[in-house]
């Protein structure tokens, strides 16, 4: 009998203690300082390599890391909150910039690495029924590929807004399906048109950057 209370004392025990870890987690996370105001380079002082950020994809991946994760194995000096949630800024020693996106709840789910944001001119090659898909992921790397099962698309970060396009699977003569599909069409949203009125796909999927750290 008195076996059995020290049994059911230590289960009672076991479970405060984790609803107590549960509870600083979770309201820790709530408790987050942001700042939208201060430079990415007034804020940041330390640097990682490309092996030290390439486990915080690893993580992502994985599906099982949150804000305390990120915090208790890197330094986060750069904090953002945005309509989608939060973003974590780093800096690689090869002056990339590492943009970790987190959703409200503080649960890691996307990350950019980019060496630097193509103005929305630098598009201006763009051929409706010529350039093709492959021509456009090589000229941007910080492409990001939509869900959209029925048509091919991509959105590309750029410092003015948001360009999306979608392409052409079909061959317009022969009927054909191509290889490599061709631009179609393509939309550009300016920065203060965010959040989308009319586009919740682009709200969800595509990671909002603010405009002061795309320069």
């Amino acid at each position: 009998m008195k076996k059995n209370k020290i049994m059911l004392l230590s289960f009672t025990l076991v479970l405060i203690i984790t609803a107590l870890i549960s509870i600083i987690i979770f309201t820790g996370n709530k408790n987050v300082t942001y700042d939208n105001d201060k430079s990415i380079t007034g804020l940041i002082t330390k640097k990682y390599s490309d092996s030290d950020i390439e486990k915080i994809r690893k993580g992502i991946e994985q599906d099982n890391w949150n804000y305390t994760n990120l915090k208790s194995h890197y330094k986060i000096q750069c904090l953002r909150k945005t309509y989608q949630g939060y973003y974590a800024v780093f800096l690689q020693n090869d002056g990339k910039r590492v943009f970790v996106f987190m959703d409200e709840d503080m649960k890691l789910y996307n990350m950019l690495v980019i060496d630097s944001i193509k103005e929305k001119k630098e598009f201006d090659f763009l051929e409706p029924g010529k350039t093709t898909e492959s021509e456009v992921l090589k000229f941007d790397k910080n492409t990001v590929l939509l869900p959209v099962s029925s048509i091919t698309s991509t959105a590309h970060i750029t410092k003015e807004g948001l360009l999306v396009i979608t392409y052409d699977r079909l061959d317009s003569n022969s009927e054909t399906l191509l290889s490599d599909p061709v631009v179609k069409s393509f939309t550009f949203y300016e920065n203060d048109n965010f959040p989308l009125n009319d586009d919740e796909m682009i709200n969800i999927n595509v990671p909002y950057i603010l405009e002061k750290d795309k320069k």
